[in-house]
């Protein structure tokens, strides 16, 4: 019983590095698509289920991708840090039956991070 609640805890992270790992050779001209696109289940797991995607993995997730992209190191690990703590103050107002809200605020959440990323 309590391998699956290992697994459980795992899952979050799991299709995190699947996304980036899928997704990796995705372009739109000269820009890589990686950062939308692997934001989605990040957003979805601080969403609804944040207690199962802890810091630490964030973090690890962050310099997987800083190494992977070429980015500094410990950029994205600070953004994606950052994003898990406005997680916590936003999580109150996203229910699932606002679903235009929840999509809105992913709108404004990818965005602010592709402006951090590309400057």
């Amino acid at each position: 019983m309590r391998s699956l609640h290992y697994f459980q805890t795992a899952i979050p992270s799991l299709t995190i590095l699947f996304m980036i790992l899928g997704c990796s050779s995705l372009n739109v001209g000269s820009y890589p698509l990686l950062p939308a696109v692997f934001l989605i289940p990040i957003y979805y797991w601080l969403v609804f289920r944040p207690n199962w995607l802890p810091l630490w993995s964030l973090f690890g997730i962050g310099l997987f991708y800083d190494g992977l992209i070429g980015n500094e190191y410990c950029f994205s690990c600070l953004l994606l840090m950052g994003s898990s703590y406005l997680g916590q103050h936003v999580r109150p107002l996203l229910n699932p039956n606002r679903f235009l809200l929840i999509w809105g605020g992913f709108s404004i959440y990818s965005l602010g991070y592709m402006i951090f990323i590309v400057h």
